[in-house]
């Protein structure tokens, strides 16, 4: 009985810290999708068809979405939705050339 204890506290003492490991990405994850959309607004104000410019500004928003989607998430504790929220943000701006 003092055996299966200890496993199960082990057990939970795990499940813990893995909690913790995807609290610590997701404010990483934000910071380079914020950085990724910092450097996106420029170019895509500068683009001149006006078709790419719309396309550009609307991923750009929609990159802005994300993460505001992605910190709430993250502040509610559904790290692993953080994380592809942020991700997705981040992809989203880099698409802006």
């Amino acid at each position: 009985m003092k055996t299966l204890t200890a496993v199960m506290a082990a057990l939970v003492s795990v499940g813990l810290e893995a909690g913790a490991a995807f609290a610590f990405s997701c404010p990483g994850l934000t910071k380079a999708a914020h950085e990724a959309i910092a450097k996106a607004e420029p170019m895509a104000a500068r683009a001149t068809d006006d078709r790419q410019k719309a396309r550009d500004l609307g991923m750009v928003e929609e990159a802005k979405e994300l993460v505001k989607a992605a910190e709430a998430a993250h502040a509610g504790g559904a790290h692993p939705r953080a994380e592809a929220k942020a991700k997705a943000a981040k992809w989203l701006a880099e698409q802006v050339k």
